[in-house]
């Protein structure tokens, strides 16, 4: 497989996931999205995987980034 390789979605969040290096969050559609203007997602059609931090951490992380995106639309108007 060369550097460019493409590889299926899955393969590289297990990746991902199974790196002790890695911290962080990852939100992935179970279902393909077909309209990316639509505010009308159902959360329920989304995965979310966190390493090498806690439950309480990854929801403070995901807190701090709606606030920055509420503060983004909120400039925008």
């Amino acid at each position: 497989m060369s550097d460019l390789s493409f590889c299926p979605t899955q393969d590289l969040i297990e990746e991902l996931m199974s790196r002790e290096t890695f911290l962080g969050i990852i939100i992935k559609s179970i279902n393909e999205v077909k309209q990316t203007n639509s505010e009308n997602f159902d959360l329920s059609e989304f995965d979310v995987c966190y390493s090498n931090m806690s439950p309480a951490q990854a929801l403070g992380l995901l807190d701090d980034i709606t606030k920055c995106i509420v503060n983004e639309l909120r400039n925008e108007e």
